[in-house]
């Protein structure tokens, strides 16, 4: 439309202002569909906030960290129990070497005692860490302090190589019977190396259980049916050599159940061979610290 001089100006301006109002309502048209309506009063920006929230929260944000996080904590657990594992170990044969009163172990009915040698005797000495390693045991048993000297080193070896093991298994996540197996081919190639009679003087200097002793046979058990009997000591079982309740739980587990082995008591002063069927004995055991005869 084309306005003349001669229009009226009143009328040019409410033209002119209704052009303006057109171009500005046009110019919001436009932003709407661009970004979408603005939030309008308070219920707008609650739910403008409520959506900020959902979208922070939304599954699968954050995730990956959660779980490196979470596989982390086990993994220091894992270790955590490995390196307990080891030590109650370690502990418990200490334990076994005190002169202390007899009491029940609640896993095995195992008991602890001390026998050969007097009460001083059977301690560490007093200028030495119970459970230290004590040399002069094995010259007053017979060996030379070079010998008693040299199978301290070769304990120390094994002490060493059950620490690094222990971190092994941890660091590539070992389970328990695995580290078990590791720790028992270690010890048998040892007990190998240095011979059984030399083993048994450096579990004993060592303060450390060398023999499992019958305290009681229960009446129809395997033990029972062999002629197994209280006060015996059970130095070889399938062939293999015993000095502590754990080998001697091991060997009746391996095998076939029921088959009979070879089992070889200390009994008056001699070794007596009996045949046994393989599996749980039937017997109440003691752990015990002896001194050894060495060979």
């Amino acid at each position: 439309m084309t306005l003349g001089v001669g229009d009226d100006p009143p009328m040019r301006r409410d033209v002119a202002a209704a052009v303006a109002v057109l171009a500005i309502a046009a110019a919001g048209l436009v932003v709407w569909r661009v970004v979408g309506p603005p939030p309008v009063g308070p219920e707008a920006v609650g739910s403008e906030a409520a959506a900020d929230v959902g979208a922070a929260s939304r599954p699968g944000d954050g995730l990956p960290e959660q779980l490196a996080e979470l596989r982390q904590l086990l993994e220091d657990e894992r270790e955590a129990r490995l390196q307990l594992t080891a030590r109650v170990e370690r502990l418990g044969d200490r334990l076994a070497a005190r002169d202390a009163p007899e009491g029940a172990d609640p896993e095995d009915g195992a008991q602890v005692t001390v026998v050969g040698g007097d009460a001083a005797n059977a301690q560490a000495p007093d200028d030495a860490p119970r459970g230290a390693f004590d040399t002069r045991k094995l010259v007053a048993a017979g060996l030379t302090p070079s010998e008693a000297v040299w199978l301290h080193e070769r304990w120390e070896q094994r002490q060493l190589a059950d620490l690094y093991l222990a971190d092994l298994a941890a660091r590539e996540r070992w389970g328990f019977r695995r580290l078990a197996r590791e720790r028992e081919a270690t010890r048998s190639a040892l007990r190998d190396e240095i011979g059984l009679g030399m083993y048994d003087a450096m579990l004993y200097a060592a303060g450390e259980h060398n023999r499992v002793s019958v305290r009681d046979v229960y009446s129809g058990s395997a033990a029972d049916s062999a002629g197994v009997r209280v006060g015996d000591y059970i130095v070889r079982y399938a062939n293999s050599a015993v000095f502590g309740v754990e080998d001697l739980r091991r060997l009746t587990r391996e095998g076939e159940a029921g088959e009979f082995v070879s089992i070889e008591v200390e009994r008056g002063g001699g070794v007596d061979r009996l045949q046994i069927e393989r599996g749980p004995l039937g017997v109440l055991l003691g752990r015990e610290r002896v001194e050894p005869g060495i060979q």
